[in-house]
């Protein structure tokens, strides 16, 4: 049969419509629904439905025979009924008892409140989850110990999502039951399990970093990482220093220092042997600025009698603060925590619930801190020359630091954001931070 837009068009049809009438498989056809899927193979409505959203509840045989089901009747399902299914679902959600879990290492809220660059993420978390209609509550498992009290209460709770957060979780999630919960992780947080995750772009920020530097005409370049760190990362930032090296051979890349403890460390003796290796790599190369995760690297120089930026730029993987003195990457820690969030929500309002069987991880990039560890680029302004110089002023009045160890950063007794307080000394920090943040 011929079509004819002219007829379709006097019948008060579209021409839209009408030509879709007249090309053959573009007419619209019964669906199969559901229904028609379960009186075929005996099952529930319900299971059906659960089995093509993938439940873990039920045997994988059992899915795998309905989705083929479901195939072999050419079944799709309606995206407008699958959105409105969403929405009610997020309705639901907003009842007040809808949570999620926020899993830490830490003993309490309170630990945690002391971890700067933690809270950050917590709190872009916590107001993500708000917005979406979710209470965020934060659980605290330092041990092996904790998991079954903290498994109780997800269970009697209802809880069906967990961000994991702090990489120090991975020997207390080994007992974990994760069977029940969906699960994103903040960071590359576990090796096995592995979940989807929400990770700082640690490449393309030691890119930026290293841009920086080069920037600043830095012809010896190093890179100074502890080993945990470089794990923390996933090793990106020892791989974009490499891609570096390849690509810009003018520049005198030194051999990478990867240091086998950090300055928290309990071990004393692994402490002092990582001191005395950063100052016998920075003797024997000289460099004239150095990409490092620590804070630790600058305190060193200066022991070493070398002036920080004028003969020592040094950039930081992670500056802890947007307003740091340090200069280096600001990782953007709340929205790191509020795309957490989003993943988790969708993954419970989809039910997909156990350990994924392919991995995905969003990255989030990182911005550049000016700070004053670095040299002024030589098309700065007066104006920001002034600046700079105000900063460094600030930076030359706090106390030299003591031959002993340092603490981890802590927002409220530190030298402000990004500087750590040496041991013995917490008594001044109130007026230090005062003069830190000017």
């Amino acid at each position: 049969m011929s079509f004819s837009p002219e007829k379709a068009c006097s019948e008060n049809t579209s021409p839209a419509a009408a030509l879709q009438d007249g090309i053959p498989g573009m007419a619209d056809a019964p669906r199969t629904n559901l229904q028609q899927i379960a009186q075929q193979l005996g099952v529930s409505l319900s299971t059906v439905s659960r089995c093509l959203r993938g439940d873990p509840r039920f045997a994988p045989a059992t899915v795998e025979r309905i989705r083929k089901a479901a195939h072999e009747l050419g079944y799709r399902p309606d995206p407008m009924l699958s959105a409105l299914a969403g929405y009610r679902e997020r309705k639901r959600k907003k009842l007040p008892h809808a949570a999620l879990a926020w899993l830490h290492p830490y003993r309490t809220e309170k630990d945690l409140r002391k971890r700067h660059r933690l809270w950050e993420l917590f709190v872009g978390a916590r107001e993500r989850a708000d917005s979406l209609g979710y209470r965020l509550v934060a659980f605290g498992m330092p041990d092996a110990s904790t998991v079954p009290a903290v498994q109780q209460i997800l269970a009697a709770r209802g809880i069906e999502g967990a961000a994991l957060c702090a990489m120090h979780l991975a020997p207390a999630c080994e007992t974990l039951d994760f069977s029940q919960l969906a699960v994103v992780s903040i960071g590359y947080v576990l090796e096995r399990p592995r979940f989807h995750a929400v990770v700082p772009h640690q490449f393309r920020s030691a890119l930026l970093a290293l841009e920086e530097l080069l920037r600043r005409d830095s012809r010896r370049v190093g890179l100074a990482l502890f080993n945990n760190a470089d794990l923390r990362a996933d090793h990106l930032v020892r791989a974009a220093f490499g891609y570096c090296r390849e690509i810009v051979p003018h520049v005198a890349w030194l051999p990478p220092l990867i240091l086998s403890s950090g300055i928290n460390s309990a071990d004393i003796n692994a402490d002092v042997a990582a001191t005395g290796s950063f100052c016998d790599w920075c003797q024997r190369h000289q460099p004239d600025a150095i990409l490092t995760d620590e804070w630790f690297v600058i305190e060193e120089l200066l022991r070493l009698g070398l002036r920080v930026p004028d003969e020592v730029s040094v950039a930081l993987t992670d500056t802890a603060h947007a307003t740091a003195l340090g200069s280096g990457i600001f990782e953007n820690p709340e929205v790191i925590g509020a795309r957490a969030i989003e993943q988790l929500a969708g993954l419970v309002q989809r039910r997909e619930y156990g350990v994924p069987s392919i991995v995905q991880h969003t990255f989030v990039e990182g911005s550049w801190v000016e700070g004053v560890t670095v040299r002024p680029l030589s098309d700065a302004t007066p104006e920001e020359l002034a600046r700079r110089e105000q900063e460094q002023q600030a930076l030359r009045r706090l106390p030299a630091p003591p031959p002993d160890l340092f603490e981890l950063v802590l927002p409220d007794v530190g030298y402000g954001p990004g500087v750590p307080a040496p041991r013995g000394q917490r008594s001044q920090a109130k007026s230090i931070t005062t003069v830190a943040k000017i």
